[in-house]
């Protein structure tokens, strides 16, 4: 229920135009603030503002080299440890780390994943990236699949299990037309993955990103 993208995409996109460092040069002025919250929370120019869907306890920093003691905290965490409005913290930690760093936004509701998943357009990938060894980064790196079939289809019957394994396999394999994969044929590629679906499920959340999974057996 959380996306994870760069933490400068708060600010409104007009600001960042010219560049990140310009961006940055505005916020140092602190006569800014005002006019950047106001269209954070009001938006005007058709812009998805990040805030006003996370809200500032939705918005965890996952990485922000200049202010290491932000990692692992939400917006409000950290405010409150640093003694300041929340509003301030988000311009202090964009400022300190030059418009650099990333962070996770809570606001993706369950009924909508529900619901985009059983659509019979929808196939599953992981929009994950990598990232140094060691890094705090999304736990759908680790456990977007085990995750899938162990909530999804498993505890809460979204899917069925064929359903949610073509989806995982073949759908993705025909769209992009990676040939000889995503079926169990002969003259096809043997990747297979041998899992009990009584026991499959992620264990990766944001403060262990990288648990290992439950229910695999072997990969081949």
């Amino acid at each position: 229920d959380a996306g994870n993208t760069p933490f400068n995409f708060i600010i409104p996109p007009r600001y960042s135009q010219e560049g990140t460092e310009k961006m940055v040069e505005a916020l140092k002025d602190k006569k800014n603030w005002p006019a950047v919250e106001e269209e954070m929370l009001h938006p005007k120019e058709g812009w998805d503002s990040y805030l006003l869907n996370s809200g500032y306890d939705g918005i965890l920093i996952m990485s922000a080299p200049a202010t290491q003691d932000a990692v692992g905290k939400t917006i409000t965490q950290y405010a409150q440890e640093k003694h300041i409005e929340p509003i301030e913290a988000i311009f202090d930690i964009l400022v300190k780390n030059g418009g650099q760093g990333v962070a996770a936004w809570f606001m993706i509701g369950e009924e909508d994943i529900r619901n985009i998943m059983k659509s019979p357009l929808t196939m599953f990938g992981t929009d994950g990236v990598p990232v140094p060894e060691g890094a705090i980064t999304h736990p759908r790196i680790i456990g977007t699949f085990p995750r899938i079939l162990g909530r999804y289809v498993r505890e809460q019957g979204v899917l069925s299990l064929e359903e949610g394994v073509r989806k995982m396999t073949s759908i993705p394999a025909k769209t992009f037309g990676l040939k000889g994969k995503g079926l169990i044929q002969e003259g096809y590629d043997a990747d297979l993955v041998l899992f009990n679906p009584d026991e499959i499920i992620d264990c990766s959340d944001f403060t262990d990103c990288y648990a290992k999974n439950r229910g695999i057996r072997r990969v081949m």
